[in-house]
């Protein structure tokens, strides 16, 4: 069993690159912050119910449709390890939810369907290319920036967090707020109920 996310195979039949959807409204700025990961999710391991199912998939890789579901995979792992940590946390991912005619990749949702968190998934750069490179182009942030408006306009969520990720690398974004930025930096998780 593996400790932490394994790393991925050769890119096997497909010479395309990432896509990153350039119809999305420029996000003003973008901030990089280092961000405390949460203790949780440092134990992280992919169980053995589809260790083989996930070791399979890893060993190579042809296209976006893949590595959405290795990221699948561990996301479903963390939601585990979290339930576990934190029983009073009852979330889903969702890939079929539309939000108000945006589609992400996946949304974190409730146990009701109300999305409350998004992950956009794109493909690590062909070659040599450098993956943490590749969520730092613009379109991507203003993507993830549209998915958290609409979290927080239609939902009316106020603390809203995305991820962006290529399997390689993971970046976190929220709405900038000084009560979000405080929750963006936590390494303990007080659960109330």
């Amino acid at each position: 069993m593996a400790v932490g996310i394994p790393s991925l195979g050769p890119r096997a039949g497909s010479a395309s690159d990432h896509v990153v959807n350039r119809c999305h409204d420029p996000a003003l700025s973008v901030t990089t912050m280092n961000l405390n990961p949460l203790t949780i999710f440092q134990g992280l391991r992919l169980r053995e119910v589809w260790g083989h199912v996930f070791s399979s998939h890893r060993a190579s890789y042809a296209s976006a449709s893949d590595i959405h579901s290795l990221v699948r995979f561990i996301l479903e792992d963390v939601k585990a390890l979290a339930s576990e940590q934190l029983p009073g946390m009852n979330l889903g991912l969702s890939n079929a939810l539309s939000v108000f005619q945006v589609r992400a990749d996946i949304w974190v949702v409730t146990k009701a369907e109300v999305p409350v968190g998004v992950v956009q998934v794109n493909q690590p750069p062909l070659g040599s290319g450098d993956p943490d490179a590749a969520l730092s182009d613009t379109s991507l942030a203003n993507e993830l920036l549209d998915y958290l408006l609409r979290l927080k306009t239609f939902h009316g969520l106020h603390h809203c967090f995305g991820i962006a990720t290529n399997y390689l690398s993971w970046r976190v974004f929220w709405l900038r707020s000084d009560e979000t930025d405080k929750i963006a930096a936590a390494t303990k998780i007080w659960l109330c109920s």
